[in-house]
């Protein structure tokens, strides 16, 4: 049924094609701000309209009449994937550059869940192997970071309760395939970070089951412990958690029985414990496993819960992020160090001060963000310029506590509702949203089959699903995790999206490679052009090591815009590259800049 309604949709467009409905040349051209004009698009399905006050649902499904068709008329109506040396153009869009390889902090990262991305060995469950053979794709869509969601020993599937921190989970395979992998990124230029949770193990940790055994004898006063499992006195691992006699009343954490008189904290399940982490033998303990990953080739970590350290306490836990960060950078500075603090900007804008180099941007990500509002809301509060004066705003307020900072910026990750869900399931509001998101300055997390469109919400498992890499090879296809729901991928399959050059994963492919081979996008010093009356437009320049971008953005989902660039003191002389969501190209000539919806320029 799927390919049927493609090739009907591929009928219908070209027979429109063909009555010349795509044509805007007749279009009234009604006048906006000075030096810009506007035209409706007739092509315009009234049901892209979007109001302004209803929030985005994970369950709005796109239709099959959304996706694109996989031919697209440009140029006198002759279909273009043109590759001229370094000059790529294509429906989805035109880029002219060389990416220059990546060896400081800001890269693109790729978040991966080993567990659901490829299987090497027909058990249904992805591993390193796995991992390792799809390298190629990932390094092919510019992708030069990843993310590995944990690794280490675990009883539970998602591995965020550690029972061994110096192994690998036998689900995923052994150490010299985990070395293997590595080896094969470092070839690529891959920066690889790991999962690192120090705010608690699993109950099934031995540092955990030796303090409950030892909770249950009284101390024996004497130097020497006479109890093989030690009294509570003598064992070390009695003041790695936080243990308590008497459950506390009304705390803002969790406690829970260990079964012999004594409770502990584990804030976020009973299999949780929290670690105290004032407890110099426990940051020694995680120093030493700091040690033994950056040995394997580890290029940093991404610090899970920091919120959590000490709860309702953030000097404290700015402290701990601190020491985690002087460690990790004692060596080698450029090691890097990301850390999830999940809450308002305003309150985790001051974990900065501890020197890390990323916090992750909730500001703009997921359904309540910047990004995700901006393209499904019609409101002044989230238009084009609110969207860019929202990019200068966190800019500076990141800059003023830690000028080396770099912004972690993501729509989804593992934890969240995939970002396919989030954009009313429309395929142009998904991909201007990612590029809005891939033009941001900063590294970028993608999560894993964002890369082409795939589903997910609800329960965590759901979030967490297979790689949808074919409906017709399952070699490498996963079964997900055991508890996960049915969930329909309205996209097709990766293999499907590489033949088409209007297809979700083939404009993130061009999308990573403009962010690529324009480094100021990433790392300029970004300003807005003032004077722009026009909402519906972003006109930002980026300056880096001397050299300045603009970024011209039309986030309208109806009208052209057309700009008369020499309005503004801005660059205008070459058309560097360009993202767009249907057939019509952006243009440039004399100065005079034509953007069709929801479309993104380079301009130097």
């Amino acid at each position: 049924m799927k390919r049927i309604l493609c090739i009907i949709g591929c009928m219908i467009l070209l027979a429109c094609t063909a009555a010349g409905c795509a044509d805007n040349s007749n279009v009234p051209q009604n006048t906006g701000s000075s030096g810009i004009t506007a035209a409706v698009s007739e092509t315009a399905n009234s049901n892209d309209s979007i109001t302004g006050t209803s929030e985005p649902s994970a369950s709005d499904a796109p239709t099959e009449s959304t996706e694109p068709t996989g031919t697209e008329n440009l140029n006198n109506g002759s279909s273009i994937d043109v590759q001229n040396g370094n000059v790529t153009q294509t429906a989805s869009g035109y880029a002219k550059g060389e990416t220059v390889e990546t060896t400081d902090n800001y890269r693109t990262y790729y978040e991966v869940f080993v567990g659901s991305y490829c299987d090497s060995d027909q058990d249904g469950m992805g591993d390193f192997d796995g991992l390792t053979s799809k390298l190629d794709y990932i390094a092919d869509m510019g992708f030069d970071g990843i993310w590995l969601m944990p690794i280490h020993e675990s009883p539970s599937y998602h591995k965020y309760d550690v029972t061994d921190y110096y192994t690998i989970d036998p689900d995923y395979g052994t150490m010299q395939d985990f070395e293997e992998f590595m080896a094969a990124c470092e070839e690529r230029n891959i920066k690889v970070i790991l999962d690192l949770v120090i705010n608690h193990t699993s109950t099934q940790n031995e540092w955990f089951k030796s303090a409950v055994v030892s909770l249950a004898i009284e101390p024996c006063d004497q130097d020497v412990c006479p109890y093989a499992e030690l009294c509570r006195e003598h064992n070390p691992y009695c003041s790695y958690y936080n243990f308590t006699s008497e459950k506390p009343l009304n705390s803002i954490t969790s406690y829970y029985s260990t079964g012999n008189g004594w409770y502990y904290e584990g804030d976020f399940w009973d299999q949780m414990p929290d670690l105290n982490l004032d407890n110099e033998a426990v940051r020694a303990e995680f120093e030493a496993v700091v040690d033994f990953w950056l040995a394997k080739g580890v290029g940093g970590f991404r610090l899970d819960a920091a919120l959590h350290y000490f709860y309702g306490s953030p000097q404290k836990n700015i402290e701990v992020l601190q020491w985690i960060t002087d460690y990790v950078k004692q060596n080698n500075k450029d090691n890097y160090l990301v850390a999830e603090v999940w809450t308002s900007s305003s309150d985790y804008m001051q974990y900065y001060e501890s020197g890390i180099d990323s916090i992750f941007n909730f500001a703009f990500a997921t359904e309540s963000g910047r990004i995700v509002k901006t393209m499904t809301y019609q409101s002044e509060a989230y238009s084009g310029a609110a969207f860019g004066e929202a990019v200068i705003r966190y800019y500076n307020q990141m800059q003023e506590v830690n000028p080396e900072a770099i912004d972690a910026v993501f729509i989804s990750n593992h934890d969240t509702s995939r970002a396919a869900g989030l954009f009313r399931g429309k395929s142009d509001l998904y991909k201007m949203g990612e590029a809005l998101s891939l033009f941001m300055n900063g590294s970028v997390f993608v999560y894993y089959g964002e890369d082409i469109g795939m589903r997910g919400s609800g329960i965590d498992e759901n979030k967490r699903g297979p790689m949808y890499w074919s409906d017709t090879d399952m070699t490498g296809m996963t079964n997900g995790p055991v508890g996960m729901e049915d969930i329909e991928n309205t996209n097709p399959p990766l293999d499907v999206q590489q033949t088409d050059e209007s297809s979700i994963n083939s404009y993130m492919k061009l999308a990573i490679r403009i962010r690529n081979e324009n480094p100021e996008i990433a790392r300029g010093v970004p300003s807005l052009v003032e004077g722009i009356e026009d909402t519906d437009l972003c006109l930002m320049t980026k300056t880096y090591n001397g050299s300045t971008i603009l970024l011209a953005m039309n986030m309208s989902k109806l009208e052209t815009k057309t700009i008369d660039l020499s309005e503004w003191n801005v660059p205008r002389e070459e058309l560097k590259a360009y993202l767009v969501v249907d057939e019509d190209q952006v243009s440039m000539e004399s100065g005079i800049l034509v953007l069709p919806p929801c479309s993104i320029a380079v301009i130097r």
